[in-house]
């Protein structure tokens, strides 16, 4: 069975056509925590691979998710897995920090491993940045240089060819395709749907995307770059500011004027909270450990806060009231068992609200969990915020 989009995507003609929201051009500025370390660099480098325009705050704005390995590796062991014997340790790190997604859905992660299909292994991963909006697929991957030369022969022997007129591009299947007669375990990039699938590598930098548009934009963002955009500075110089160690994975929501949205069954059952105050830009969760500590982060900007302490007091208060959790009977901090620090600052020229909620480093199946970065990002694709103003 095979399924292809008639078009391209609609992200990738908003894409080559955006012209920018009209925010003044954005300041990079020295982190404030974290011992005046950056810990989004890594992140931020990721971020200046991919244009400005893929985390514009359009209505088809894409999910875009980071996770830095590497990062995880500096974890203490009990943080990253309770000792089940049935994963290698050295695989912990990857399982810690990987996004949810397409690469954590391939069973070839835990068993087999992806180096007879594409060159790599996921130990081999350092850091890498999905972009996903239905049916565009990209992704950067950070690997670790001595396997970046395996790539090429690898996918040459799986099915990929090489294309002239894109040197080092490797490609297989037509431009967005899906085709389950292909499906590839261990190919983390064609998946268990067959996937459409263009990579190539450059130096320890591997770039991927499911058709050609979406591919030359990855291999040639232009001069604005991600890193850069004015909706995204401020949230990322809010999570160089918390103090709560390193930023092992971020959900980037360009556009984040939906989560505000009432839930329609609590306004239908008659426990909504009043209708939000304030229309939010963009936002990013963030989950950052600190040995056996976690921090769960959801930072919001916006171009002004008239009031910012009426917001602030609004979140702790629709935290503690019930009926709000996503079970629609308990509040927050009954179902939590805690309660956010809620900060409001203007940074990047915007205003900007952290929610940062700290917790013990727990486990899921075995595997190191932030379960408060879990909490704000089930309450985000569930469309349950009602603490939110």
């Amino acid at each position: 069975m095979r399924s292809r989009s008639k078009a391209l995507p609609r992200l990738i003609a908003a894409t080559v056509l955006a012209v920018g929201m009209a925010l003044p051009a954005a300041a990079q500025k020295a982190p404030a925590g974290n011992g005046g370390v950056s810990v989004t660099a890594p992140l931020r480098a990721l971020l200046a691979t991919i244009p400005a325009d893929l985390v514009q705050p359009m209505r088809e704005a894409p999910d875009i998710a980071f996770g830095d390995i590497e990062a995880a590796r500096g974890l203490p062991q009990s943080a990253l897995g309770d000792g089940d014997a049935r994963f290698d340790p050295a695989l912990l790190p990857v399982l810690r920090a990987l996004p949810a997604g397409r690469f954590t859905e391939d069973p070839a992660l835990i068993s087999g491993g992806w180096a007879g299909r594409v060159g790599f292994d996921p130990i081999d991963l350092r850091a890498l940045l999905t972009i996903d909006r239905a049916p565009l697929r990209m992704t950067v991957l950070r690997l670790d240089p001595a396997v970046a030369p395996r790539v090429g022969p690898a996918l040459a022997a799986s099915g990929y060819a090489s294309r002239a007129d894109r040197p080092g591009a490797w490609a297989v299947g037509e431009d967005f395709a899906i085709d389950f007669a292909a499906r590839a375990q261990g190919d983390p990039f064609r998946g268990m749907l067959g996937a459409a699938s263009r990579v190539a590598v450059d130096g320890d930098l591997l770039r991927h995307a499911n058709g050609w548009p979406a591919f030359d934009i990855l291999r040639a963002p232009g001069p604005a770059t991600a890193d850069a955009a004015p909706t995204l500075v401020p949230l990322l110089e809010a999570m160089d500011r918390l103090d709560a160690g390193a930023l092992l994975r971020a959900v980037i929501l360009p556009n984040a004027a939906g989560l505000s949205l009432q839930d329609p069954m609590a306004v239908i059952q008659g426990r909504a909270p009043p209708a939000p105050s304030v229309v939010w830009l963009s936002a990013v969760i963030a989950d950052f450990a600190q040995g056996d500590r976690v921090t769960g982060a959801l930072i919001l900007a916006t171009p002004a806060l008239p009031d910012p302490e009426a917001v602030r007091a609004a979140v702790l208060t629709r935290w503690a009231e019930p009926g709000l959790f996503l079970d629609g009977r308990r509040s927050f901090a009954e179902a939590v068992g805690a309660t956010p620090a809620v900060t409001v600052a203007n940074l990047g020229g915007m205003a900007v609200m952290i929610l940062a909620l700290e917790m013990p480093a727990g486990h899921q199946r075995h595997i190191g969990e932030n379960s408060a970065f879990r909490l704000f990002l089930n309450a985000t694709y569930q469309r349950s915020m009602g603490f939110l103003p």
